[in-house]
């Protein structure tokens, strides 16, 4: 299975939803769930004019200016206007009636419009967000699309949420939402553009460093009335206009490796291009990458949340940029290095038989649709299920049903679907990702039932995938336990076992703080599990989905205080040791002898050094005496120590340091660190 304000806002993305970032399915991302909520505020925007008489709301203006109070008081809505945008997938419909433009959510409607069409939307309104009741669009003809203001850039900070037209050149292109992405800069300012609409079949690195124009809702994000983070809804690639052709092909920008790189004298060449060929050494989707070569290594700023794993080799492209802390390369692209084709004709194990007997004319059974091959299952053959409901996500059209004969994936958007409800469940087959999966689900709720008995399993019983959908117990030590503004209202949980980590997603945590009590503690997890996938569709991971926090059970708390525990010598750390449960924290202190920006530090004690990745955004000092706890991790040449919380308890001297050579560092790898 394959699994993020601005950077993740769309309901189900890709037809491989694997992991439940906000979207229509197993690969959505979280970006719509977010866009979502502020694309509503634009019905009850500030400063806008109040409606205080009773009349029908006629105007999208006077349909801004009712407050939550009026807004209950159930108004009569008509109003006229032109589709300027609409993408279902993404919740996205925009309606301008001429003078103003407004956001409705497009599955409050039967008819889902295109752009330039004319409609007439006719609801009563009912309290927050200025959601309607008993809403119709009706299609009227064509309209005229009105003319788009034009900003810079720069500008977008105002005129939210209207129609507009900008310009800047295209820095990166990608998919990885399920619709197409630009990113573009003019005059140092940067703006994501999302283009509605499933991409194009062609390729369309042909925009990269163009020059292009650009027409769409802007959905740019301003704090304290200053621009933060620029963004666009383009209704379609037909509003994307290429002013000047790009240059050289970035295919044929030449490698060149991190360490001669670093260690070229500034010049005017710092403003290209630059092409890195090397290995993942960490990927935080839509954040960063950091990529190793023989000669170094050199983290990359990027949007893109292509599901990648360390160790897989890729081509970067970005501009390098030099900071007070470090050097990187800023508005990077990455694409993942295929393996040269395999010869079938050669290999070991014969080709699958052929099917020789036809699917039933409707699926009735999980069984009979787990047993189709992908071009079977892509016919959207219709189902037809009787079972338990044992995960449900509508925000995120994340669903799982399971019968007596297996479990599968349903793309599920029904708001009043629970897990533990035994239901009816009608649609149509999908290839899907890893399995098969059931689309266009429609669910009758038949009452409730108990939740499977969970099979008891480790990562090992997964690995094959057999248990894909179906609804597992695994034990574990919580290494991090997170809410971030990218998974809205969804709590994500990281877990190691003895035999390697997996992931657990918790829908439906509001706003909550993430709990902290849950860091370092032995749990046991029930929900129903997926698998991720890598660009060759090859199991990289396993995500457990729990209905809430009910299925975590702890079995060992983590200790009351944890930095009250006996310190571990460092090169004792990730040794054997009969006492301590194999996964949970350790305690180390030392000395800070290096900083590294955006990761953490390098610590050393009498014993030894060791690097320690950390999210605290505390101010670091070399010299710094700390006390660190962390969870090992197995490095290169030396452990290490991620998820690291720290409190410094002074200053003291640095280390003397270790006289020693470049031969002996490379070879023995002792002094690491």
């Amino acid at each position: 299975m394959l699994a993020r304000m601005m950077l993740q806002a769309a309901s189900r993305f890709t037809r491989n939803r694997r992991i439940g970032f906000a979207g229509a399915g197993r690969c959505g991302l979280s970006f719509i769930a977010c866009t979502i909520k502020i694309g509503l505020l634009v019905l009850v925007c500030a400063g806008v004019p109040q409606v205080f008489a009773a009349e029908a709301v006629v105007t999208i203006h006077q349909l801004k200016g009712l407050t939550h109070e009026q807004a209950l008081e159930g108004r009569a809505v008509r109003l006229k206007g032109v589709v300027l945008c609409c993408d279902p997938g993404w919740n996205q419909l925009y309606v301008c009636d001429g003078n103003e433009t407004g956001y409705f959510n497009p599955h409050d409607f039967q008819t889902q419009p295109e752009k330039g069409q004319s409609v007439e939307i006719i609801g009563t309104t009912a309290g927050g967000n200025a959601a309607l009741t008993n809403a119709t669009l009706t299609v009227l003809g064509r309209g005229t699309i009105p003319a788009a203001k034009r900003l810079r850039l720069s500008q977008l900070g105002n005129d939210w949420c209207e129609w507009i037209e900008t310009t800047g050149r295209v820095l990166l292109t990608e998919t990885s939402r399920g619709r197409l992405a630009l990113l573009l800069q003019d005059e140092s300012q940067n703006c994501l553009v999302y283009v509605m609409g499933q991409p194009a079949t062609n390729d369309l690195k042909q925009l990269l460093d163009c020059k292009v124009r650009i027409r769409g809702i802007n959905a740019s994000k301003t704090v304290a009335g200053r621009l933060d983070s620029a963004a666009v809804f383009v209704p379609g690639i037909e509003e994307i206009t290429i002013l000047e052709p790009a240059g050289a092909k970035r295919s044929q920008v030449p490698v060149v490796s991190i360490g001669s790189l670093l260690n070229r004298e500034l010049g005017a060449w710092t403003n290209g291009l630059v092409h890195l060929n090397g290995l993942i050494v960490s990927y935080q989707p839509g954040q960063s990458l950091v990529v190793k070569d023989p000669t170094g290594i050199l983290r990359a700023k990027v949007i893109q949340l292509t599901q990648i794993q360390a160790d897989e080799r890729v081509d970067v492209w970005g501009f390098l940029e030099l900071s007070r802390d470090e050097i990187f390369l800023n508005n990077a692209y990455f694409e993942v290095v295929q393996p040269p084709p395999q010869n079938t004709a050669s290999a070991g194990s014969p080709a699958p038989s052929p099917r020789t007997t036809s699917p039933p004319a409707v699926l009735t059974q999980v069984s009979d649709i787990l047993k189709l091959g992908r071009e079977e299952a892509a016919r959207h053959l219709p189902v037809h299920l009787r079972g338990v409901i044992t995960y449900a996500d509508p925000e995120w059209r994340n669903g799982f049903i399971q019968d007596k004969s297996g479990a599968i994936y349903v793309d599920l958007d029904q708001k009043d679907v629970r897990s533990g409800q035994w239901v009816e469940l009608t649609g149509h087959t999908s290839a899907g990702g890893f399995a098969p999966e059931v689309l266009s689900s429609a669910i009758q709720i038949l009452g409730s039932t108990n939740l499977p008995a969970p099979a008891k399993v480790d990562l090992e019983d997964l690995v094959n995938g057999h248990l894909d959908a179906h609804w597992v117990e695994m034990e574990g030590v919580i290494r991090r336990a997170r809410r971030t503004e990218e998974q809205y209202g969804h709590l994500n949980l990281n877990l190691m076992t003895p035999k390697g980590q997996f992931k657990v997603i918790i829908p439906g945590v509001g706003d909550q703080p993430s709990p902290a009590n849950l860091i370092d503690a032995l749990v046991s997890v029930q929900g129903a599990c997926t698998s991720e996938l890598n660009v060759r569709r090859q199991l990289s991971g396993i995500t457990l989905h729990a209905p809430s926090l009910d299925q975590v059970r702890i079995l060992e708390p983590p200790p009351a205080d944890p930095f009250a525990m006996e310190a571990t010598r460092i090169d004792a750390v990730a040794t054997f040791d009969p006492d301590r449960l194999a996964g949970r924290r350790v305690k180390v202190n030392g000395v800070v002898t290096l900083r590294i920006p955006g990761q953490g530090f390098i610590l050393q004690d009498a014993s030894g050094g060791m690097r320690v990745l950390t999210r605290q955004t505390n101010e670091i000092h070399m010299g710094d005496l700390m006390e660190v706890l962390g969870f090992p991790v197995i490095g290169d040449f030396s452990p290490y120590l991620e998820e690291g919380a720290f409190r410094r308890t002074g200053t003291g001297a640095l280390p003397v340091p270790t006289k020693t050579t470049a031969e002996q560092i490379l070879l023995h790898g002792t002094n690491d660190s």
